[in-house]
């Protein structure tokens, strides 16, 4: 007799922000970038803020994007946390590129990123916390129209 009435209180308080397997996050972010001199190990330039980041998870497809990409990324989904986590080697340019992030989707919660691109004569680092808290897909699709 318990179980349906456990099963009754999951289901009415389902989020309506998770619905056709897609998870919509609205996050508020800080963080700073770094950009360091390699060969005298000096930093040439250190930028903090914050920002508003829109987050679409699709939980079937274990794939992310916030409105400002334009690549679905591939993301692991462990205990309700989406995590992206890549390394590029280095391309025509000389340049290597890292990442790891991870967004807490159920229940919502922290943020966190950090990348670090590299060169022969540079070092480019970018790291961040943030919270955050359900959206939809209408919010997302207008951040993700806006310009940058």
């Amino acid at each position: 007799m318990k179980l349906p009435m456990l099963l009754g209180v999951l289901l009415l308080s389902a989020s309506p922000v998770v619905a056709d397997d897609f998870v919509y996050l609205i996050c508020e972010c800080k963080g700073f970038n770094e950009m360091t001199d390699l060969k005298t190990n000096e930093i040439e330039r250190s930028i903090a803020g914050s920002n508003i980041q829109h987050w679409k998870v699709n939980v079937a497809k274990s794939q992310l994007i916030t409105a400002e990409g334009d690549v679905w990324e591939k993301a692991k989904i462990v205990n309700g946390v989406a995590i992206e986590e890549w390394e590029k080697p280095r391309n025509k340019d000389g340049i290597t590129l890292s990442l790891k992030s991870s967004v807490q989707m159920v229940p919502r919660g922290p943020l966190s990123f950090h990348s670090l691109s590299r060169s022969d004569f540079y070092s480019y680092s970018m790291n961040g916390t943030g919270m955050c808290k359900g959206s939809d897909a209408s919010v997302f699709e207008k951040a993700m129209n806006q310009p940058n």
